[in-house]
């Protein structure tokens, strides 16, 4: 048993040991994005929580009274500025305010289009499919799986995704997010 925990205890260190303050005070991208070091600073912060209460199983699976199994092999997702670079050049090459941005090779696209100028408001989304939709879970290898629910929130919080670039641009009436990591 105590094998086990030291296990768990070393899986779940790195996630837990950088700090906030730490992180963001070294995010400093050339590119202009309408997105402040503070919007980025968020957008770090809400989906290391996401990833922090999957390591730490307190997750809740979709509405049920389930949670979702512990996360293993899990590091906190950090800024990345040729990311941000890249998802910036694709929204300003979308051919309409309104159209989706297709995924760049070797990484993940999120996209979300709405009235809404807060950029964080795409993110937030994209996270909370969790809280809406239960995952399907083998609880003979203590594994959920992806199976078509949920696809944004688990590539966010997927092990070995751990870096993310976004842009915001505004666009006529609507706001346009795109957002890549670094995994396919």
């Amino acid at each position: 048993m105590l094998s086990f925990y030291f296990i768990l205890t070393t899986a779940v260190t790195p996630l837990l040991s950088v700090s906030t303050n730490e992180r963001s005070s070294t995010v400093d991208c050339d590119s202009s994005t309408s997105l402040s070091k503070k919007n980025v600073s968020d957008f770090l912060d809400a989906i290391n929580d996401r990833r922090s209460k999957l390591v730490k199983g307190f997750q809740p699976d979709g509405e049920s009274d389930e949670w979702l199994l512990w996360g293993l092999d899990m590091f906190e997702m950090e800024w990345n500025c040729t990311l941000e670079s890249l998802a910036l050049s694709a929204l300003k090459t979308a051919t309409r305010c309104n159209s989706p941005v297709p995924p760049i090779a070797g990484t993940t696209g999120f996209y979300y289009n709405s009235s809404d100028r807060n950029p964080l408001r795409g993110l937030t989304l994209w996270l909370e499919e969790i809280e809406r939709t239960k995952m399907d879970i083998d609880y003979y290898t203590y594994a959920f799986f992806y199976n078509g629910t949920n696809r944004d929130y688990c590539n966010l919080v997927r092990h070995d995704t751990f870096q993310i670039g976004c842009a915001f641009e505004r666009c006529e009436q609507l706001n346009s997010l795109f957002c890549l990591t670094n995994k396919p």
